[in-house]
Parts: C-alpha cells; structure tokens; sequence
C-alpha cells in the first residue's frame, strides 16, 4: 500500500479565489466618462448631465441616473447576485462581471431618458431646440452614457 496519498487537484479553485479577490480592486463607473465629455458644439456634457440631474435656479431636476437607481434596486441586486455566481463558478472574470453589470446599468440610464417622464422644457428652449422632451433633443447625452471599468 505504499505510495498512496492525498492527491490535490484544483479544478480550478484558485482561478477562481483570484478572481474574488481581483473584485476587491476593481469597480465600475456608469455615467458620462471622461473620454466622451465633450458634445460636437463644444459643451461639456457632464456639467450639462449635473444640471440636469441635481438642477439649478433655472433648470428643474431631472433626476434621470438616480431616478433608474432608485426605481431598479432589485434588479440591480439580481444583475450583481448574477455576476458573483457566475466568477464562482468560474465562468466569468472580475472584469466580466464588472463589464455586465457597467452594461446593464449604461442601458438602463438609456433607457430612462428615452422614456423622458421628467419636467418638460421652458418655453425658451423649445424656442431654441424645438422640442418640449428634455434631455433627449440632440441624443448626446443619451448617446454618452457609458460604463467604465475602474481600479480601486
């Protein structure tokens, strides 16, 4: 009976521990990034999203991120649940996780300002856009909202 032992066989195991312990590093940012922060106009489209989003004296809020955030917890919830199952059993990286979900967060901001039920434009910018729907005139702001995978 010599020679017997335990044999280790990792089945992947470590690959994955690496991967848990890579989604301490890494995060992911949804919103306008840096790279896509100017409109054709020259407008610098994240202090017109910050506008819109927290208002000012003479633009209402339009919530259109926190709104998403606030009306789609469970979902979110479920989308990252998704994600850390998927690096355990080790058919995602940290990154792909981080990717699905910066995904899944840029096209529902899309989505919630498409819908467009916020406060409609004054009168002035209807004059000057032609149009009541706020934040959807141009689709630049729309078209900017990105995800971003980001080091800690």
């Amino acid at each position: 009976m010599a020679g017997k032992g335990v044999v280790d066989r990792d089945l992947g195991w470590q690959e994955i521990q690496r991967e848990l312990a890579e989604l301490k590093k890494i995060g992911v940012k949804v919103g306008i990034t840096e790279a896509n922060n100017t409109s054709e106009d020259g407008a610098n489209i994240a202090e017109y999203a910050a506008y819109n989003e927290e208002g000012t004296e003479h633009i209402p809020s339009r919530p259109f991120i926190r709104s998403w955030v606030d009306n789609n917890q469970e979902q979110i919830n479920k989308v990252m649940d998704s994600a850390f199952n998927r690096i355990v059993k080790g058919q995602w990286t940290a990154e792909d996780a981080m990717k699905r979900i910066g995904e899944f967060g840029a096209s529902g901001i899309k989505k919630n300002i498409a819908k467009g039920s916020f406060e409609p434009n004054a009168e002035s910018t209807i004059k000057r856009k032609g149009s009541s729907r706020p934040l959807i005139d141009t689709g630049t702001l729309r078209n900017s909202i990105r995800y971003e995978v980001v080091r800690k």
